[in-house]
């Protein structure tokens, strides 16, 4: 698992904050935007790899996996444009067939023995498993869920099924991410810290009073911070 989790904390950070919104317009628009993503996680995954990269079978199924990456997401650029069914199911299904290929390369990585020789506080860092799971949940909160709320709007209420797919504005996303981020972090200190998270989300709450926030957004948004909260409790 310790290569593992380090391949999806990679995905994560790479698929998701990495892929701004411009280099998303680029995978549709462009034939090479696909590809510059794919590099883009390649190289998040040999960074987040550092200590093996002393072994070629490292770099061998990396550049696999960079390749499987980068024509998956062709085709799922192809499938979306072509039958028009970019929705939740398909976004969901698309990260567990990214997973699926990370369990198959830290498969195959497991055994290889690191190269340590590397700074003391990078060594620290980089072995402590509750760090990368925190980092992995911080990021399933923010920026995933982000995109995951547009989608699960589109989906599943017929007020946005019709309407094209699309991020919310540059501040209501940083202020759903800064809110998500300390809700999951008072879940995950639990006790007092519960009564807190009412302060946390005033700002919304007023927006939405404003009419410049939806209600659902931060009915959604807040749900799920919670729940990864507590996700955080169990595995941190």
């Amino acid at each position: 698992m310790f290569i593992f989790y380090r391949l999806v904390l990679a995905h994560f950070i790479a698929d998701f904050p990495f892929q701004t919104n411009k280099i998303f317009a680029l995978k549709i628009k462009r034939k090479w935007g696909v590809v510059l993503h794919g590099c883009i996680i390649g190289f998040t995954s040999l960074i987040f790899l550092l200590p093996f990269l002393n072994h070629p079978k490292t770099w061998s199924l990396i550049i696999l996996l960079t390749i499987a990456h980068t024509f998956q997401d062709k085709s799922k650029v192809i499938y979306n444009t072509q039958f028009e069914r970019d929705n939740f199911w398909t976004f969901i299904f698309d990260e567990f067939v990214h997973l699926f290929i990370i369990i198959l390369v830290a498969f195959n990585l497991n055994g290889l023995t690191p190269n340590m020789n590397l700074p003391c506080w990078f060594n620290s860092i980089y072995t402590n498993d509750k760090l990368i799971i925190a980092g992995i949940w911080y990021l399933l909160g923010t920026y995933t869920t982000t995109i995951a709320i547009s989608y699960i709007k589109k989906t599943f209420n017929k007020e946005y099924r019709m309407a094209p797919f699309e991020m919310p504005p540059f501040g209501l996303k940083y202020l759903g991410i800064l809110e998500r981020i300390a809700i999951i972090t008072l879940v995950w200190l639990s006790g007092f810290y519960y009564v807190l998270i009412l302060g946390v989300v005033i700002p919304s709450v007023y927006l939405c009073i404003k009419g410049k926030l939806k209600p659902l957004d931060l009915q959604l948004s807040t749900l799920i911070a919670i729940v990864i909260g507590f996700l955080m409790q169990l595995t941190v």
